[in-house]
């Protein structure tokens, strides 16, 4: 004869006398097939049959690393460009620091916004949001749910803040524009000229007036181990929080 309180989701398989029970997904004890277990036992899934133990220090693990990784990668070089060419001769001779240039993801956004323009900076505050700050803050909301005690509306709205920070997380979108710029930007540099340097140089003697080359630098490395690892870690943990969600309500309802 439990008084339950059902206004939306959220609060679904909330009663009064249950409303302020707080446990980590980590320490959930589920009810499979009749037995009492644990996540590493219920989520064979997301567990591959390991124990607690081992299942919660590779969590553990995974999200450190990942969140460490992130924060790295920020302020690290990952690529550069080079200018070729008869423009890249020149600055080689007038301004040699010119001719080459190191960026990381900060350097890369605040250079969006070099203009000073609304729009480059409205660009800027978007790429800071979706790049670095819900990216960590999708990490952290894992590591919450995952270790903190909550109560079962706490649980799911801190899911649903997770799921929305996961979404707009694009720090994998950021790797693959730039690996892409490094693949592309030379072709895109000679479409910019087009035909008019045929004047200057006639194009049987095969020399450009102008071009970029890019390259990856070796902190790229930072970031795709900074995304793989934070796929592993959305996978592991978003599905026992959904498993152990779930079965906080079939608890409510079985009642």
């Amino acid at each position: 004869n439990q008084k339950r309180i059902v206004n939306s989701w959220f609060d679904f398989g909330s009663t009064e006398e249950t409303k302020h029970a707080r446990e980590s997904v980590s320490k959930h004890m589920f009810n499979c097939d009749g037995e009492i277990a644990g996540v590493h036992t219920c989520c064979r899934y997301c567990s591959f049959g390991c124990s607690r133990i081992v299942l919660e220090m590779s969590i553990a693990c995974l999200l450190a690393m990942t969140l460490a990784l992130s924060v790295y990668s920020i302020n690290s070089d990952v690529i550069s460009f080079e200018f070729k060419g008869l423009v890249g001769k020149l600055l080689k001779l007038l301004k040699p620091s010119a001719q080459s240039s190191v960026h990381s993801v900060l350097s890369i956004i605040f250079g969006s916004a070099a203009s000073g323009t609304f729009a480059a900076y409205y660009c800027a505050v978007c790429l800071v949001v979706v790049s670095i700050f819900m990216p960590v803050a999708h990490v952290i909301s894992l590591a919450l749910m995952w270790y903190v005690p909550l109560t079962l509306r706490e649980q799911k709205i801190l899911y649903t803040i997770g799921e929305i920070a996961g979404c707009w997380a694009s720090m994998d979108v950021f790797l693959l524009v730039i690996i892409t710029t490094t693949l592309q930007i030379s072709q895109f540099a000679r479409w910019m000229v087009g035909k008019h340097c045929d004047q200057i140089f006639p194009k049987h003697l095969n020399v450009d007036c102008f071009d970029v080359e890019a390259s990856l630098e070796p902190a790229i490395g930072a970031i795709i181990g900074a995304v793989v690892l934070w796929y592993v870690s959305t996978f592991l943990v978003t599905r026992c929080v959904d498993h152990a969600i779930i079965h906080r309500e079939k608890c409510f309802i079985q009642q």
